[in-house]
């Protein structure tokens, strides 16, 4: 039995035995997200409150039709959290997404990341994932 490789294989074709043997994942949907726009809340937030997280979620482009879930990770220092999210559609629309987690920070300085569709695995075949993610700096006082 031959182990599937690590990498992104979903835009190669599979080979005969591959596909006979079920070693082999379907193709992927291609579909570009963006995050852009992240913001914290509240805007300034202070050592007692609870914080989340929001940005604006767009498919720049895809393959396949409308609604479409995709999940966002949310990573920073003492922060980690994911959300599924239902895009409606059309292409290019923009949605608000918001974490549904909140945390309780202590002063500092923090830099936080939200990222649609990210590693691993795929659940996309984004061709440009380098607007898959949105950052956010801020200070808790």
């Amino acid at each position: 039995m031959t182990p599937v490789p690590s990498r992104d294989i979903s835009s190669r074709t599979p080979s005969p035995a591959e596909k006979a043997a079920g070693h082999f994942p379907p193709k992927l949907p291609i579909t570009d997200w963006e995050l852009t726009k992240p913001f914290v809340h509240p805007a300034k937030p202070k050592a007692a409150d609870a914080i989340y997280f929001s940005a604006i979620l767009r498919a720049l482009s895809t393959n396949r039709p409308f609604p479409q879930t995709v999940g966002i990770e949310v990573l920073g220092p003492s922060i980690v959290g994911s959300i599924g999210v239902t895009y409606a559609g059309p292409v290019g629309s923009a949605m608000k997404i918001k974490t549904t987690g909140t945390w309780k920070l202590k002063t500092g300085k923090y830099k936080v990341f939200l990222v649609a569709d990210s590693p691993p695995p795929y659940h996309y075949n984004d061709p440009n994932r380098t607007n898959n993610q949105a950052t956010i700096s801020f200070t808790v006082t």
